[in-house]
């Protein structure tokens, strides 16, 4: 299970959750739900889990097989651009955009949605890069610079080379993004919320 969970708010992006740590459940959104990535999806409670292992991701599966309820051994690693079927009605695109950092983005290539609702999810495992490029974890088209977001002690923080502004106090270098923090650099607007 991840530590934390963040919203990202993007001006014109879109919202995007972001779950810290090597490890995320993917389940069903029902009301006793567990998942750190739920849907709204006839899946399992715990369906599947995505884990770093070295430089690897692997999918899992966590579905209780026959009466001598043992979990299956099914793992699969996954290359960027693969898609992950949850069922033969859920699937989901996984990538890493770049080699500089480890951390995984997952989008919807299916008609559910991501509960809270989310365009994307970003599985920070160092971190993750909010720019224009195609090497970003979450493209921000008019963003003048880029930022790095990256969990330290369990605290989300922020840095870039372009200075930026945090609750409208201008940082040359990082900053710690609390709950309900806004980043801007210029017309890009961010506002973090935990999830």
């Amino acid at each position: 299970m991840v530590h934390s969970r963040y919203m990202l708010w993007i001006d014109g992006v879109g919202a995007w959750l972001v779950c810290c740590g090597t490890t995320a459940v993917l389940g069903s959104a029902a009301p006793d739900a567990v998942a750190d990535i739920r849907l709204q999806a006839p899946l399992a409670r715990r369906h599947a889990a995505l884990e770093l292992s070295g430089e690897n991701w692997l999918l899992k599966s966590l579905q209780i097989s026959g009466a001598s309820a043992e979990k299956t051994a099914a793992v699969t690693a996954l290359s960027s651009g693969a898609l992950i079927p949850l069922s033969p009605r859920v699937l989901l695109r996984f990538q890493v955009p770049t080699v500089l950092s480890s951390s995984a983005v997952l989008t919807l290539e299916s008609p559910q949605r991501l509960v809270p609702h989310a365009d994307g999810v970003v599985l920070l495992a160092d971190r993750m890069l909010l720019g224009a490029g195609s090497d970003s974890h979450i493209r921000c088209p008019g963003i003048p610079g880029r930022l790095v977001l990256y969990d330290s002690n369990h605290r989300l923080w922020c840095r870039s080379t372009t200075e930026f502004l945090l609750n409208g106090q201008a940082i040359g270098d990082a900053a710690e993004i609390n709950h309900g923090a806004v980043v801007s650099m210029g017309d890009f607007r961010l506002r973090v919320e935990h999830a």
